[in-house]
């Protein structure tokens, strides 16, 4: 048995070798009673059940698309179920189950997860911008509350302004006194989680940057030390 699992499709396939048995039937083209030999052919039923708690069994009946093909003795159904999938769906589980349809009771189930590929995007409440006060020589944690599948990689930023005089570039801000703020920034860990001890009184800029799938998002925390 194998599943195909697409973005937008949830499908089960199965091959089975066709199995026939012979029924014999009495002749009527002679007075003597022969009897000749009938093939019967027993094909197997494939039946496909999601497990999703958004999937109703009239939506799956309503939705399943049958194929089915014949190479020789090997009988091929393959059923697909046509429905977006979802963030919601991701690690929920699909499973196949095949009967006979010949009173035997033989079955083959295989189960496999779901796995959805998504964001990165801020967690569900997350800000983008985040406001933290603290005081000196305490310790402090910061969690990036940026989510994704795969998983992201992360890297924070220590990001710091100086005052200084000259031409104002495209990542300059000038102050009220017509100063121009030069912002800086450099690596300061490269975890989901980090820890930081301020020393001094005052206040800080930390950033976290995640990137997954060739796409980057940022949270912005902005620390008060008292």
């Amino acid at each position: 048995m194998q599943i195909f699992l697409l973005y937008i499709l949830v499908s089960c396939s199965v091959s089975i070798i066709r199995s026939t048995f012979k029924l014999s039937e009495p002749s009527l083209q002679t007075n003597n009673q022969m009897f000749k030999s009938i093939d019967i052919e027993n094909l197997p039923r494939l039946d496909l059940f999601i497990s999703t708690s958004t999937f109703s069994s009239s939506i799956l009946s309503n939705k399943k698309i049958y194929n089915d093909t014949l190479n020789e003795q090997y009988f091929t159904r393959r059923i697909i179920i046509e429905r977006p999938l979802t963030r919601a769906d991701h690690n929920k589980t699909i499973q196949c189950q095949v009967e006979s349809n010949n009173n035997i009771e033989i079955y083959l189930i295989k189960n496999v997860s779901i796995n959805i590929e998504y964001g990165p995007n801020l967690e569900t409440g997350a800000l983008s911008k985040v406001r933290l006060e603290s005081e000196t020589l305490k310790t402090m944690e910061m969690e990036c509350q940026i989510e994704a599948n795969p998983n992201p990689s992360y890297v924070w930023y220590e990001i710091s302004s100086n005052i200084s005089t000259g031409t104002m570039s495209d990542y300059d801000q000038k102050n009220s006194y017509g100063r121009l703020n030069t912002i800086e920034q450099s690596v300061f860990g490269t975890s989901k989680r980090i820890e930081r001890i301020y020393q001094e009184k005052g206040q800080y800029i930390m950033q976290c940057q995640a990137q997954s799938r060739g796409k980057t998002v940022k949270q912005e925390f902005s620390i008060f030390i008292n």
